[in-house]
């Protein structure tokens, strides 16, 4: 039902063009359906099963993607923002007034709709002309869909935990010759964007007790990648320098970026920018500094003086004064239907990247982020996605930190929606699962050849290489292009140009460098 639910989807998309309103009504109709139907499978299916699900709709929407024009992309965000805001409305009556019994057999006919709207898609884009979006629909009516897809359209008996693994993907041996090197070590042209996996430290004192020796262990042990480390707010000024001096040369050694985070109200905007500036200045013991900065900019209930001008001038100043190469992460709220004066566009228009507080409390961790993807992805900005690794009964969510299934859950929905990066708030909450979900889970995991590479691994790697100045299209392909840009950096880097991820490319990709910072005027 899910699988021709989302080609039902791609189609209605694909028929806007011909079919004008009817098709834009019944693709909103077509995802309603879609979300009852992953929440009705996500409460009733074992566990192994739901597993299968996510993997059968991450191989459609691997093969389907590619092949979405524009026009249809634009549509689905449409969409998105206008169903989000009901479905929220509507579950929160449901929840109250309607019995469970009744809301799954309400989901057993939503499922029959998505099934009759899918079927309806594929007939009518058999009927229309076919354009290079309706090449997708017209594939899988006509039995001629890519051999990987065809091998998932079987009954959810059928895929077994082999269709769950990687396929291996060759590089072609014949990698164009890199241009000579411009210029010595460091590798990067410019800061780079976290990738893989995060966790945010929020009191020093209070993840591993400081230690930082602890801190880059157990890191290295779960598979992390990157910390943020808070570095001052509008209250404390600029703080921590004293564990930075520690953890910036202990983790930078293991191959793992720090990041600073700062708290601004905003109310002095001048004294925000000069303070996170002057955290990106600062030189650890052997001239370690910080990969980057994300500005946590929260509501107006929690006393920051959050609009408009405020976003932009802000955003502004911290681009004057560090240059268009170093990397600025802006930490936003979770985008819903209550949120309809922050100033999400002011604020990425001068930020590298989105990371939004996707903490799911009572919810569904897979709904949220990826309501939370399609909000933010109209603003051209890699999305970030921050899970919940810690208590929110306090909240109005469940007492306890979230169930591995959860946090593994919000890491699968993060990678199939395209995020190269995820984090999770905090360290010092982490409870023993919720740090085994991490390491088990092999989203946004980075490996070396010849270990198979996903998809979504690759579409990391080509990020992190678009990131370092040697750009490449995010095919999700280890293809010719990605080979080229491999070769270019290794001879950059002065190893051995095969144009191939190996292990001691992965070692040198990951190893942090300064990121630049050229202020202006």
């Amino acid at each position: 039902m899910a699988a021709a639910s989302v080609a039902g989807l791609v189609g209605f998309a694909d028929l806007t063009a011909t079919h004008g309103l009817l098709a834009a009504v019944m693709l909103c109709a077509a995802a309603a359906a879609l979300v009852s139907t992953v929440r009705w499978v996500h409460e009733t299916l074992p566990e192994e099963r739901r597993d299968q699900l996510a993997q059968l709709v991450a191989t459609l929407d691997e093969h389907l993607r590619p092949w979405a024009v524009e026009t249809g992309e634009r549509i689905v965000a449409r969409v998105a923002t206008v169903v989000r805001p009901l479905q929220d409305a509507v579950d929160a009556i449901v929840d109250r007034h309607i019995p469970r019994e009744t809301q799954q057999r309400a989901a057993h006919v939503a499922m029959a709709m998505a099934s009759v709207t899918a079927i309806l898609a594929l007939v009518l884009t058999s009927a229309a002309p076919v354009r290079p979006a309706s090449v997708a629909t017209a594939r899988l009516a006509s039995g001629k869909a890519p051999a990987a897809v065809r091998s998932h359209l079987g009954p959810l008996d059928n895929i077994t935990k082999e269709s769950r693994k990687p396929v291996p993907v060759a590089v072609s041996p014949t990698a164009k010759a890199a241009p000579k090197a411009t210029a010595a070590a460091p590798p990067n042209a410019h800061g780079v964007l976290p990738v893989g996996k995060g966790m945010w430290i929020w009191l020093p004192e209070r993840a591993e007790g400081g230690d930082v020796r602890g801190i880059v262990s157990r890191a290295k042990a779960v598979g992390i990648t990157h910390v943020y480390v808070k570095v001052g707010s509008s209250v404390d000024g600029f703080i921590n320098q004293d564990f930075l001096g520690r953890l910036l040369p202990a983790a930078h050694a293991a191959g793992i970026r720090v990041y600073g985070w700062d708290f601004p109200y905003l109310d002095n905007v001048g004294d925000d920018v000069n303070r996170a500036v002057a955290a990106a200045h600062f030189a650890a013991p052997g001239g370690h500094h910080l990969d980057g900065l994300s500005a946590d900019i929260e509501l107006q209930s929690m006393g920051v003086k959050i609009n408009h001008d405020t976003a932009l001038g802000y955003g502004a100043g911290l681009r004057k004064l560090l240059g268009a190469d170093y990397p600025l992460i802006a930490t936003v709220p979770r985008p819903s239907s209550m949120l309809t004066n922050y100033p999400f566009a002011e604020i990425a228009s001068n930020f590298d990247a989105l990371a939004p507080m996707v903490y799911w409390l009572n919810r569904e961790a897979g709904a949220d982020v990826a309501g939370a993807i399609f909000s933010l992805r109209g603003y051209g900005k890699p999305i970030m996605p921050i899970g919940q690794a810690y208590d929110g009964a306090a909240e109005g969510g469940r007492p306890g930190v979230p169930q591995k299934a959860e946090i593994q859950r919000f890491m699968a929905v993060a990678e199939m929606y395209g995020s190269t990066s995820v984090s999770f708030w905090s360290w010092q909450h982490a409870d023993p699962q919720a740090w085994d979900a991490i390491r088990e889970t092999w989203q946004f995991s980075l490996p070396a050849a010849p270990q198979p590479f996903h998809p979504g691994q690759v579409r990391a790697y080509q990020s992190l290489l678009s990131n370092l100045g040697f750009p490449v299209k995010l095919s999700n392909q280890l293809d010719q292009q990605t080979a080229n840009a491999v070769a270019a950096y290794q001879q950059r880097a002065h190893l051995p140009v095969t144009g191939i991820i190996d292990a001691a490319t992965r070692a040198m990709l990951m190893t942090p460098f300064a990121p630049p910072i050229h202020a202006h005027g």
